[in-house]
């Protein structure tokens, strides 16, 4: 009967530490738990202002492509540039300045 008392205690030691252990490992799942959703939300955020930039650049991309375009059609107007020219030779005098005619 003794033994049977002391197995029984023994028994009931070992189930108080394995329930203690059990307790600390919870915490510990809990603790990872919140973690985990912390991670979640600042992805969330991270996810959320890189939408937020890329449709900025987006819109400014957009401004520019536009502005350039409007520049492009500005730019189609009629250009007149003369075709041909011809200078004669300068005319040389002793004692007199050079003199150009056209």
């Amino acid at each position: 009967m003794r033994n049977g008392a002391t197995d029984t205690h023994t028994l009931a030691v070992a189930a108080k530490t394995q329930a203690e252990k059990m307790s600390s490992m919870s915490d510990a799942a809990e603790k990872i738990r919140d973690a985990s959703q912390n991670l979640v939300a600042e992805t969330k955020k991270t996810a959320d202002s890189s939408q937020k930039a890329i449709q900025e650049s987006n819109r400014q991309s957009q401004a520019s492509l536009d502005a350039t375009i409007a520049n492009g059609r500005l730019e189609q107007r009629a250009w007149v540039a003369e075709l041909a020219m011809q200078m004669d030779g300068p005319e040389v005098a002793i004692g007199n300045a050079a003199k150009y005619t056209a």
